[in-house]
């Protein structure tokens, strides 16, 4: 099982179709799982109006702690990292793991929205066009094969909607109010 790693080799109609599919079926699968006080903590959630998607590039952005040239979601003012400094906070090339990684294992690259894996593991589908007038959808983050200086929070990628890609997963956000109640 690769509990906990990223979803890849998936389409970016397929990540987009699981966001539906999780839109629809998140109060059942509050309703059938946990302790009988998990669920009554989550009745509030069961009568949100949640809708779940991919994330726009800006609000990838945000919860990477913003775009200012060279810096990195760890970090509050961009600064060169070495390449023996990576392995701690990111999946980049210099790691030499040649493949994903669990979203937890780099603690030290939490973004300030404490986001992980934000920079290298995989590239992430986001809803928007990489252009205005192309069909490529854009992807943030880089991945496990790129090095250091390709994975900052500026780092932005493309690919054709109908393929997929072992280094292309995706990350979902949820949009929407929970009620107060």
């Amino acid at each position: 099982s690769r509990r906990l790693f990223p979803v890849v080799g998936v389409t970016w109609y397929e990540a987009a179709a699981y966001c539906v599919w999780l839109t629809r079926h998140w109060a059942e699968e509050l309703q059938t799982s946990g302790t009988a006080r998990e669920q009554h903590a989550n009745l509030k959630l069961q009568n949100s109006n949640f809708k779940f998607r991919l994330p726009t590039e800006d609000e990838w952005k945000r919860a990477a702690g913003g775009e200012e040239g060279n810096r990195y979601p760890w970090q509050k003012t961009p600064e060169k990292v070495k390449e023996d400094k990576i392995v701690k906070y990111a999946n980049t090339r210099e790691s030499d793991l040649g493949g994903t990684t669990p979203v937890v294992m780099y603690p030290a690259g939490m973004s300030p929205a404490t986001v992980m894996d934000m920079s290298g593991n995989v590239w992430e589908w986001q809803v928007n066009l990489y252009g205005k007038s192309n069909e490529w959808r854009a992807l943030r983050g880089g991945a496990y094969y790129n090095d250091v200086a390709s994975v900052p929070a500026s780092a932005r990628n493309y690919y054709h909607p109908d393929l997929w890609d072992n280094n292309n997963g995706f990350r979902v956000c949820a949009a929407g109010s929970v009620s107060r109640s």
